[in-house]
């Protein structure tokens, strides 16, 4: 978010003295309505960018601060907390597609305890740092399967519980039985990237190449999980 100026208006327009009502045009074509308070922008208001982003909610110093919502030419949006300009606290964030994500905000980004869905309907729920999956968390799938543990650099990586539908239980068995016998043949999950093609595909999707990386780390954990 571009921090706001005073020092660019070209014309104060206020029907009233300053204060709750002032309309603010600046020079590159941004508008703000709204409250001013000795020159700067602070209390309620509504900033309209020339691009044709909006904000709307409360100010302080020129600045975004407090409760608001932002909407995004491209159809996102943000309502939830902000502090000096940044989307900053709880709050919950809405893309085009149908993405959607409620939890905690640092510095813009999603960081912290939140629960990400997707269009899809898949979800996760847990932890995040800098918009991606770390940490302790919980994945669902819509399509049945779930993951209970640990990510990092938003994959599966660590300690964790895998559950899987009836269907794919048995590709993952297999799975682990290969992975078996390329470790004890010296091989790496890399060097066993072939097996994903002959998997269910509906498996690949939701598992991809972290699953194999997970069973090549845990073979006895996950193998005794997967014929719970």
């Amino acid at each position: 978010m571009e921090v706001i100026r005073t020092s660019l208006f070209l014309l104060l327009l206020a029907c009233a003295p300053l204060g709750y009502g002032a309309e603010v045009i600046l020079a590159n074509g941004d508008r703000y309505i709204g409250e001013v308070v000795d020159g700067v922008l602070s209390g309620k208001g509504t900033y309209i960018w020339a691009v044709g982003d909006r904000y709307e909610g409360n100010f302080a110093n020129d600045q975004p601060d407090g409760l608001g919502t932002y909407t995004w030419i491209d159809g996102r949006v943000y309502e939830g907390q902000f502090v000096n300009g940044l989307r900053q606290g709880q709050g919950q964030l809405r893309w085009a597609n149908g993405d959607f994500y409620q939890g905690a905000f640092v510095a813009n980004a999603m960081h912290g305890a939140g629960t990400f869905i997707w269009a899809n309907k898949d979800r996760y729920q847990g932890e995040f740092v800098n918009n991606r999956r770390v940490g302790r968390g919980v994945m669902v799938w819509h399509t049945g399967q779930s993951y209970d543990g640990m990510f990092e650099n938003d994959r599966m990586h660590g300690q964790g519980r895998l559950k899987l539908t009836a269907g794919s239980t048995k590709v993952l068995l297999s799975l682990v039985s290969r992975a078996a016998r390329a470790s004890s043949a010296g091989l790496t999950a890399i060097d066993m990237s072939g097996v994903l093609q002959k998997i269910n595909a509906q498996v690949v999707a939701s598992f991809c190449g972290a699953t194999i990386r997970y069973i090549a780390g845990n073979l006895a954990a996950i193998s005794s999980m997967a014929m719970a």
